[in-house]
């Protein structure tokens, strides 16, 4: 009974084996790596992330100082009505 025991626990272990390195056989990929991974990302990988981050880092940015010049033009704007006002 022990040994019929052992050759299954055996076998649950090399099947476990041989799904651990399926897995890491997969390619990993930008869209396949989840930032809770317990694996380490490839280094094309992490790359493809920073590239991923700067780059809607920039877009943020961008939006941001759009945002700022267009709310700066328009209290510039209040500012000159509110002269033309005083000065009548």
């Amino acid at each position: 009974m022990q040994i019929y025991l052992l050759s299954l626990r055996l076998i649950e272990i090399l099947h476990y084996l041989c799904n651990v390195k399926r897995k890491n056989d997969m390619i990993m990929s930008i869209d396949t790596y989840k930032l809770t991974s317990t694996e380490e990302p490839t280094d094309e990988v992490l790359q493809a992330l920073m590239e991923k981050v700067a780059q809607a880092a920039r877009e943020s940015n961008a939006k941001a100082e759009a945002e700022k010049r267009r709310r700066l033009q328009s209290v510039a704007d209040e500012i000159k009505e509110w002269k033309r006002k005083v000065a009548i």
